[in-house]
């Protein structure tokens, strides 16, 4: 009888080890689960913020920005919106403006385009910044705030310096920024047959600086 007593208390030990380990595990479990924070978030866990969330941008007419069959006087204007949303994480965007060109005919007047009969009054103007880009914004209460000014393209130009832009949501509400780039064939008030009907083209691009 002594013995009996011994082997059901043998299964009594051996049921509640068992139940121990069971209960172990699925805490163990709901823990993992969940993160081991209440909540949603992880605590300490980066964060992927995308460019959707923190930015909204609009163009007027889509990206692209084109000037066909130029002549001096002629410009083209994109204009395009960027709003920053403040996110859990994230207030603040510094953000690219870039104008990726695709197609720039545009030379500079020289001596090899250069009418050969310097004795013409309406002789090319050598060096002349003939085809420019300006990146204004637009949407402040005082005068236009010029980012770039009259940046010179001609001779065929095909990369410029991408304009850095930090704004941050003021009291957590999102806030939105007008932007106008213009490209434009500036008369030179002298002979600009060597670039007369060329075609320039690019889009415009806003992207997050991560």
């Amino acid at each position: 009888m002594k013995f009996e007593m011994r082997e059901q208390e043998k299964w009594i030990i051996l049921g509640v080890i068992v139940c121990t380990l069971i209960a172990c595990i699925g805490y163990s479990f709901a823990y993992f689960t969940s993160g081991g924070v209440s909540g949603d978030k992880l605590e300490g866990a980066s964060v992927n913020t995308k460019t959707a969330d923190l930015l909204d941008i609009k163009y007027d007419g889509g990206e692209s920005v084109t000037l066909e069959n130029a002549y001096p006087g002629m410009s083209v204007t994109k204009k395009f919106s960027v709003t920053v949303t403040p996110t859990e994480d994230m207030d603040t965007a510094t953000y690219y403006v870039k104008l990726e060109i695709s197609e720039n005919g545009f030379v500079v007047c020289d001596d090899s385009n250069s009418p050969t009969y310097n004795d013409r009054e309406n002789n090319c103007t050598k060096n002349f910044k003939e085809l420019t880009y300006s990146l204004k914004r637009t949407d402040s209460k005082e005068n236009s705030i010029f980012l770039v000014q009259d940046a010179d393209l001609t001779n065929g130009v095909m990369t410029v310096d991408p304009i850095e832009v930090t704004h941050e949501a003021k009291e957590g509400k999102a806030e939105k920024y007008d932007y106008e780039l213009t490209i434009k064939f500036v008369e030179s008030g002298a002979d600009q047959n060597h670039n007369s009907g060329k075609t320039f083209k690019a889009n415009v691009d806003v992207s997050l600086v991560k």
